[in-house]
């Protein structure tokens, strides 16, 4: 990849950035006030494309500087210098190195930004100049997903829980747990058993945990081997995370023996 100076750039977007050629008067403050803006989701890790359209308006017109800004008037990191010929063999600089390029032959036409990491999240200007039209700009508003790093189930003590839990007596209320680490934006916590829903509700959130309690009161015989999943998620684009554990009944209730439970499971006492 060859790389344009950055005096020579700096040079050119200072030559046009206030004044819009055909619109005498017109000022750019802080971006074009109207400029149609496009919002693109990316999970960490993955590609972007921020789309800008580089096709001229009129016949026999084109593009000779292609800029991508990082914020409304931010600093350049991305330029493609056409004045001496076609896009697909021009000048191309990109203060991204080898994560982005611009792609002129898909649809949509962009820079594509390969192994996204949370800090490209934020607001992008594309600025396209022509030989002879008006010059273009579009706004990008890149979300970038960073899915939750880990579920974990704990119970009532606080201690972390897996596999086979218990054995619960009859009668007693079991309270669990469910911890998410990360993700954004914040990412959704649910208990489910068997594909119905038991609980959706976020108690707590704080810096970047997020809690969902689950309490089921009065447990009986019918919960022995009863499978809880604690299941999390904050975007269509990523693997939700999961955690599940196995409820284990005793036969003997906060009060006494259940002699029902003992038959149901063991067969006969």
């Amino acid at each position: 990849m060859v790389f344009l100076p950055f005096v020579v750039l700096a040079f050119l977007v200072r030559g046009s950035l206030c004044d819009i050629p055909g619109k005498p008067g017109k000022k750019v403050i802080n971006g074009l006030e109207h400029s149609p803006l496009t919002e693109v989701s990316a999970v960490v890790g993955g590609r972007a494309v921020l789309p800008c359209d580089v096709k001229p308006p009129t016949p026999g017109d084109a593009p000779i500087l292609v800029l991508f800004y990082n914020g409304a008037t931010g600093t350049p990191i991305y330029s493609i210098d056409a004045r001496t010929g076609p896009l697909t063999r021009s000048v191309h600089w990109s203060d991204l190195e080898s994560r982005a390029h611009f792609d002129v032959t898909s649809e949509p036409q962009g820079l594509v930004i390969d192994d996204v990491m949370a800090i490209d999240d934020g607001d992008y200007r594309c600025r396209v100049d022509f030989r002879s039209s008006p010059t273009r700009n579009l706004r990008v508003k890149l979300l970038v997903i960073v899915p939750p790093e880990r579920v974990s189930i704990s119970n009532s003590g606080g201690l972390e829980v897996s596999g086979v839990i218990g054995p619960y007596p009859v009668g007693r209320t079991l309270t669990l747990t469910c911890e998410v680490q990360g993700g954004k934006p914040r990412p959704q916590v649910s208990w489910w058993h068997e594909g119905s829903l038991l609980d959706d509700s976020i108690e707590t959130a704080s810096g970047d945990v997020t809690r969902n309690v689950l309490k089921l009161p009065n447990l009986t015989r019918q919960h022995l081997y009863r499978v809880l999943t604690c299941q999390t998620s904050n975007s269509n684009m990523s693997l939700p995370l999961a955690a599940t554990v196995t409820l284990d009944m005793s036969c003997e209730s906060e009060w006494s023996l259940d002699f029902r439970c003992c038959f149901d499971v063991f067969g006969e006492y």
